[in-house]
């Protein structure tokens, strides 16, 4: 939200899924430089992918194609509300 993440969730590890909140602060690190670089809009999501030793932004979407797995929904949902007015 406005280049900033909000919340995250792990989903797989290597070829298992891994549902679990959260994210290591490198990655909500990289997040924030990605949308520093280009941002689609005031509200997305991004996949980010780990290989060897970088990270990769795998997909880039729409928050309404977003699955939110282990994500904290309220936090998002509050933010959205309070960046938007609502």
């Amino acid at each position: 939200l406005n280049g900033k993440p909000i919340s995250a969730s792990k989903y797989k590890k290597g070829f298992k899924s891994l549902r679990a909140p959260g994210a290591p602060q490198e990655v909500l690190d990289f997040v924030e430089k990605m949308a520093s670089i280009w941002c689609p809009a005031e509200l997305f999501c991004l996949d980010i992918a780990q290989s060897g030793d970088g990270l990769y932004v795998l997909e880039m979407g729409t928050f309404h194609s977003a699955g939110m797995y282990e994500a904290d929904v309220p936090k998002i949902i509050s933010s959205i509300n309070q960046y938007f007015g609502g």
